[in-house]
């Protein structure tokens, strides 16, 4: 979730929270994955939206979703926000829903609400909705944000990933990390982006995630928007951190969702647009307020920027992800890929 620059008081946006993360478990250590599982092959491009307000959902708001994402030009991808504390139920008819129409992401909590939190609750949370929607999620996001300066202790912060990396793992689902890009606008060089990565993130994890991703907003880093080589240097240096993982936008917009439809669809179109070559990468981008900006979609400036977006790279839409075998190979070990995890 977007933050104010450092220095100045922060002010959190409230929305739920949906993250799905997967990765194949290899080794005799794990218990079998479901045969559910990982049924569908995601695409080789990524056209995400986020959806913030899935738990609970009344019939006709569910209903201007899913008409919104079926309108689309080829299947996009929702992330789900799903917040600590909420149980599977609460999001129970927007999966069932969406997932006829939509690959699913699944954001395990916020970044926003990751500091209040304890280790043994976190892993309460994220156990159940892993094993609740274990054959309807493709993609699990195991951390949000996670270099932020609010998030609380990187130890702390590392444990509840590691949990649910492992708890994803075993259910043979796929995994997604978010880090939080912050070039020249953090207040901590501990927090600078590549720098807690380097040092927080245990080698098997460096090459068994799936997709590592990044939240970037303009307006929180005085309006810095890097050039085309710009953007090449940064996912060149993630991808040389994580060899394997495919790469891109885990959340963008704009922090207030201020400011008119026509500037709102400018912002998109620069995301969706933005043409980045090898470092396997796979777009994403995940439009934070969709739900408020782009329903209903007929006659919306922002969903038809959306739309034509998608439909300039329909060739590759719909393709197939390939996964490397050095990618399976590096996530095995002998406890299944999974990671020791600290105490609460």
């Amino acid at each position: 979730m977007p933050f104010d620059a450092p220095g100045t008081a922060t002010s959190a946006r409230t929305r739920g929270i949906t993250i799905v993360a997967v990765i194949i478990a290899l080794g005799s250590g794990l218990p079998s994955p479901s045969a559910g599982a990982q049924a569908r092959p995601l695409p080789t491009t990524l056209w995400g939206v986020t959806l913030d307000n899935t738990a609970h959902i009344g019939a006709g708001a569910l209903a201007r979703e899913k008409a919104s994402l079926q309108a689309l030009p080829t299947m996009p991808i929702a992330r789900l926000v799903m917040d600590v504390g909420t149980k599977p139920a609460a999001y129970a008819a927007a999966v069932s829903a969406l997932h006829r129409v939509s690959y699913l992401m699944a954001e395990l909590g916020d970044s926003s609400e990751m500091k209040r939190q304890t280790i043994a609750a976190y892993k309460r949370f994220e156990s159940a909705l892993v094993n609740a929607d274990k054959d309807t999620v493709d993609l699990w996001e195991i951390g949000n944000e996670v270099n932020g300066e609010w998030v609380g202790p990187a130890s702390k912060e590392m444990a509840k990933i590691t949990d649910a990396y492992n708890s994803v793992k075993a259910i043979g689902g796929k995994t997604e990390l978010t880090l939080y890009y912050n070039p020249n606008c953090y207040t901590e060089r501990s927090h600078e982006m590549f720098t807690w990565a380097q040092s927080h993130i245990p080698p098997s994890m460096k090459t068994g995630l799936d997709d590592v991703l990044i939240s970037y907003y303009p307006d929180e880093c005085h309006n810095y928007w890097p050039t085309p080589s710009g953007w090449k240097s940064v996912f060149d240096r993630l991808h040389a951190i994580f060899p394997n993982a495919h790469l891109g936008f885990g959340e963008s917009g704009i922090s207030s969702d201020q400011g008119s439809a026509a500037s709102k669809a400018a912002l998109l179109s620069q995301y969706y647009r933005l043409d980045v070559t090898g470092d396997n990468y796979a777009g994403g981008y995940f439009w934070w307020y969709f739900a408020e900006d782009a329903e209903p979609y007929q006659s919306n400036a922002i969903w038809d920027a959306l739309s034509a977006a998608i439909t300039d790279h329909a060739a590759t839409a719909r393709e197939p992800r390939p996964r490397s075998p050095s990618s399976l190979t590096a996530a095995a070990s002998p406890m299944g890929g999974q990671i020791a995890t600290a105490g609460p």
